[in-house]
C-alpha cells in the first residue's frame, strides 16, 4: 500500500486513513491504491491489475446512530455517479464512526442541502453542497477498529 498526504489533511487524518485502508485490505482481500494528491477519491480497492472499487475514506467522532444521515460533496457524488455508469466498477464511501466502520455505495440519488460554516472544520467560508446520504445505505462492517493503540488494549 502506498500512501501521500493530501494537501487538506492534517497528519492525523492521513494516518486515520491509512488505518482504514489497511483493514479493508484484510476485510474485502484486495490491495487499497493511493490515489494522486488531487484525484476524486482517496484510494482504489483491486484484485491483480482489476479496478473493484474506487473509495473515499472519512473518519467521524460520532457513532454510528448518532445523525438521520451522514453527508458528501456533491462534487464527488457526480464523480462517483460518472464512474458508476461508464464503468462496471462500483464507488464506496467508507466511514468510520466511533462504534464501527460502516460503507454505502454512491450510486443513488440523494437530497442535496447547503453546508453551513459551522460544519466546516478546516474554512467556514468554503460552503459546499452536500448530498445527504441517510445512515439505513450504510452497511456496517466491523464493530470496533481502534483508532490507537492505547484503545486497542482497552
Amino acid at each position: 500500500m502506498s500512501g501521500n498526504c493530501k494537501v487538506l489533511e492534517n497528519e492525523q487524518d492521513w494516518q486515520n486513513e491509512i488505518r482504514i485502508a489497511e483493514y479493508l485490505e484484510f476485510a474485502w482481500q484486495c490491495e487499497m491504491e493511493k490515489q494522486p494528491k488531487f484525484s476524486t477519491f482517496d484510494y482504489i480497492a483491486k484484485r491483480g491489475n482489476e479496478v473493484m472499487a474506487f473509495v473515499e475514506i472519512r473518519c467521524l467522532n460520532n457513532a454510528f446512530d448518532r445523525y438521520a444521515c451522514s453527508y458528501i460533496n456533491l462534487k464527488k457524488l457526480l464523480e462517483a455517479r460518472l464512474l458508476e455508469s461508464a464503468t462496471e466498477t462500483k464507488c464506496l464511501f467508507v466511514v468510520e464512526f466511533t462504534d464501527c466502520l460502516a460503507f454505502c455505495r454512491l450510486n443513488k440519488k440523494l437530497r442535496l442541502v447547503k453546508s453551513l460554516a459551522t460544519w466546516k472544520r478546516r474554512n467556514p467560508n468554503e460552503l459546499d453542497e452536500l448530498a445527504m446520504i441517510p445512515m439505513r445505505q450504510f452497511q456496517k462492517i466491523h464493530y470496533a477498529v481502534p483508532r490507537s493503540l492505547s484503545q486497542a488494549s482497552r
